[in-house]
């Protein structure tokens, strides 16, 4: 019966998952442990917030040039990823970033201004990260297969050369990313402060 069991395999987009997931709770429990020692720079921090996004002088276009150098240098980074033998530990290191960052953030919203904060969490990453999510799986799962099939060939012919096909087919996976992340920080440079500005408005903060 032993014989017939088969181990569950995760899969990569599972895995890092469970590494943001799993981070999100530590960066939470960093934030919740440090309360008394960073109290100070959270007030500061959110008021400053607070005013900055209440303000009607926020420039979208200097927002958008922001964004575009910052989201793309990510997009890029991710996409460089794919060419390193170890692709899929270094994604797991970036999901853990990110989720310990998210955690960090979300659980000093809440040590701020209590669950008033949750629902400003919520908007603050609507509705661009519709779009960053799927892409973010997307070209991660596809740099781990680009670095298999790159690393695979180097076995077989003794040599790193690339595959003429392989590597613009993987190209093709960066123009695409780029296109929809360009979509991702226009809602994000545009239309996030127009929404983030109205729930302020609604809620006392």
């Amino acid at each position: 019966m032993l014989k017939k069991m088969k181990l569950y395999k995760f899969t990569e987009v599972q895995i890092q998952l469970f590494f943001f997931i799993g981070f999100i709770c530590i960066g939470a429990l960093y934030a919740n442990l440090n309360i008394v020692k960073h109290m100070d720079d959270y007030n500061l921090i959110f008021d400053f917030f607070n005013n900055k996004m209440s303000s009607p002088t926020i420039i979208k276009t200097d927002l958008f040039e922001f964004l575009l150098i910052s989201r793309m240098k990510i997009l890029i980074g991710l996409w460089i990823i794919g060419f390193i033998l170890f692709a899929s530990y270094i994604d797991y290191a970036v999901s853990g970033f990110f989720g310990f960052n998210f955690g960090l953030i979300f659980s000093s919203a809440l040590i701020y201004n209590g669950f008033n904060s949750f629902g400003l969490i919520i908007v603050l990453l609507l509705p661009q990260s519709i779009i960053y999510a799927p892409i973010f799986i997307y070209i991660t799962s596809k740099n781990i297969n680009f670095s298999k099939a790159l690393y695979r060939n180097r076995k077989t012919s003794k040599s790193l050369k690339v595959n003429g096909q392989l590597l613009f087919e993987y190209f093709l996976v960066l123009v695409i990313c780029s296109v929809f992340t360009l979509i991702g920080i226009t809602l994000e440079a545009y239309v996030n402060p127009d929404l983030i500005k109205w729930y302020i408005s609604i809620k006392s903060f």
